[in-house]
Order: structure tokens, then sequence, then C-alpha cells
């Protein structure tokens, strides 16, 4: 095989961390090739690799140093873990999963056929997707605020909730959604709710056309805090920090993070010193594009993880 296509940190030889993890390592050129096989860029792969090391060290955590009987399921846990803590190493498990099923590495269990409320939900989001034409991201939107409803109704337990659905039913569900949910997110449930139940009357699930009955929350013009504030008034906040103490100077950088390069808030808290490329000045991929500079930014880091609490222009 020709090592020199090989990203750079990956060389033959004992020497090279990415060869001594276990299940992937000793198929480390073949895992290669499938993944260029695939379309994968090399910058892309490089992350993966990178990715390679937190998600292992969490799996023998699982499974023991040896990661005897990994199964698909482990790889499953994983990427739901590393969800809301790690994009990155949430993609390289799907991948790694991919992968390893294919060379027959690991288990792979039979899933379990869905409940009969996935099962609706499964058919309404094709109806949404195929006939409708909504993009992904609005179908799974719209199955996650049915989802309830479904429960609610207990569609697993009565096979026939739906056909001998009554409205007072669906007053019942809303009053209870209305509980936890805003009169703003209430209209996007029932939003979700009509389309579903016109769907079941299309289809002659529901004899009457129930979706008419329900009433959307009223919501009013500038009843909520604006979007944004006005730039004047977020450079006099910033301003405002007195940045000579620790905590104020940590509390300047999370603001100047999220004002000058847009981070959001799950990024801000999931951010660490490792995230962080000091020479260069920029952050790691997974959360934010890589021209982005971050210069400014790293010397105010930089500053905190050295103990130095000097002003920054």
């Amino acid at each position: 095989m020709n090592t020199q296509a090989l990203p750079r940190k990956v060389r033959p030889g004992p020497q090279s961390r990415y060869r001594s993890f276990p299940v992937i390592g000793p198929v480390l050129d073949d895992m290669l090739v499938w993944f260029r096989r695939q379309g994968y860029a090399e910058s892309t792969i490089g992350n993966y690799l990178t990715a390679a090391g937190p998600l292992f060290r969490w799996l023998r955590k699982r499974r023991g140093p040896a990661l005897r009987g990994l199964s698909q399921r482990d790889l499953t846990a994983a990427h739901d873990y590393f969800r809301k803590r790690r994009v990155d190493v949430t993609t390289a498990s799907r991948a790694f999963a991919r992968f390893l099923a294919e060379y027959r590495l690991i288990s792979v269990e039979r899933p379990e056929p869905p409940s009969r409320s996935e099962r609706q939900l499964q058919l309404f989001g094709a109806y949404l997707h195929e006939v409708r034409g909504l993009a992904p991201a609005s179908v799974i939107g719209q199955q996650v605020r049915l989802r309830p409803f479904l429960q609610f109704l207990k569609l697993d337990q009565r096979p026939f909730a739906i056909h001998r659905l009554k409205p007072d039913q669906i007053e019942a569900f809303l009053r209870q959604s209305s509980k936890t949910n805003n009169r703003f997110s209430l209209q996007h449930i029932v939003s979700s709710l009509r389309a579903f139940l016109r769907h079941q009357h299309a289809q002659g699930v529901l004899r009457e056309p129930l979706y008419q009955r329900i009433d959307t929350a009223r919501t009013y013009r500038l009843e909520q805090l604006p979007r944004a504030l006005p730039w004047e008034q977020v450079t006099a906040l910033l301003r405002s920090i007195d940045r000579s103490a620790p905590g104020a100077l940590r509390d300047f950088t999370v603001l100047y993070l999220a004002v000058r390069y847009g981070l959001r808030s799950s990024e801000l808290v999931h951010l660490t010193l490792d995230d962080i490329d000091w020479r260069a000045g920029t952050l790691s991929r997974h959360l934010c594009q890589p021209e982005e500079n971050l210069s400014e930014a790293g010397r105010i880091l930089l500053a905190i993880s050295s103990g130095s609490h000097t002003r920054t222009a």
C-alpha cells in the first residue's frame, strides 16, 4: 500500500498510536482504503482518526480494555452519549460502525420491529417528505411534536386509538401540553397535530375532519423580547466588563465568542482548551469553519489558561 497517500500522522509500525487501538488498529490500512472508497475527504478521515481516541476510551470503560464482544449496540450507545458532547466523535462513531459491520468485525444485532407508534410516525414522515415535499429536518420536527400525542393515546397498547379518537381527547392533550409549552411552542404542536389528523382523515382512518376543530393558540406581535440587541448595546456590554479578574475575563471571553464569531450556547458550554490551536489561533473543525480566525479570542483564552490577566486590545 502506498503510505504516502495516508494522512501524515498515520505511519507503518508500532510507533503509531492509531495502530495500537483495539479493533481498528490491526485493520487500519484496510479501513483507510474503505474510507477513500466511500468518498471521504482526507481532512474528514483525519478528523475521524483524531476522534477515535475519546471514542475508544469510552468504549473500553463500557466493554473492557480488549473490547471483547463489541457490538453495533455499543457504537450506538457511544453515538447517543457523544451526541450533545462531541459532534466530531458522534459522526466518527457512525462511520466506524459502518466499516466494522461491513467487515464483520462487530456483531450486528437484528433491529427490533418498530412499535405501533413508531410505525405510525414513519408513515407520517414518508407522507410529509414524498407528498408534501418537506425537508428532512422539518419532517423530524413534525415527528418529534407528534410523538407525545401518540403516547398520550397509548397507541402501542390500543391499536384502534386513532380510529376511535374523540375531540375531547384532543382537548385533553392540548391542555396537558400547555403546562410545559408556551403559546409559541403550542402553535407548532397544533400545526403538526392538524397535519397528522388531516392525513388520517384523507386515508379514511378518521370519519370526521377533527383537524378542523382545533384552535390555534393566540399570540401577539411584539410580545416577546427582541431576537437581537442593537450593536451599540452589545459593544457597551463588552466594554463594561472589568477584565482584570479571572472570572470577569472568562465572562468576557464567552460573550466575545458568541458575539464576534457566532458560537452557540451548546458550543460554548462544551468548549475545552483542547479545542483551541494556540499557535494558529483557531478553533477545531467541529466548532466552527477552519477559515474563522480567532487569534484575539485565542489570546484571551491563552491568558486564562496561563493565569495572566493582561487586558487585550
